[in-house]
């Protein structure tokens, strides 16, 4: 009987988008989860989102017990990097609800 292999979503809000891009026209896209947890990547003019969206990165198992390096990302993009967690007052303030 072949394992099944294990899988998760977890929200993402986009905190940072470059206005310029890197040599291969690509806009620098950060984001971080409400836990702490920050990803970067490489995201074309068609492709990037706006600052400000909320994503949901899926996180998958390549064999039972081992996550895959990288999760899968609800837009086209390339070099993808975990990032370190940002300080806990940067966190809180990505995450404050605006008061109008």
């Amino acid at each position: 009987m072949k394992p099944t292999l294990r899988s998760f979503i977890k929200d993402f809000k986009v905190v940072a988008v470059s206005i310029n891009t890197n040599s291969f026209g690509l806009h620098n896209v950060i984001m971080v989860a409400r836990d702490g947890e920050a990803w970067q990547c490489g995201a074309n003019y068609l492709n990037v989102p706006k600052d400000g969206d909320m994503l949901s990165l899926r996180f998958s198992e390549k064999a039972p017990g081992v996550m895959d390096k990288y999760p899968q990302f609800p837009f086209s993009c390339e070099i993808p990097e975990r990032k370190p967690d940002p300080p806990k007052e940067l966190l809180a303030k990505f995450f404050a609800e605006k008061v109008n």
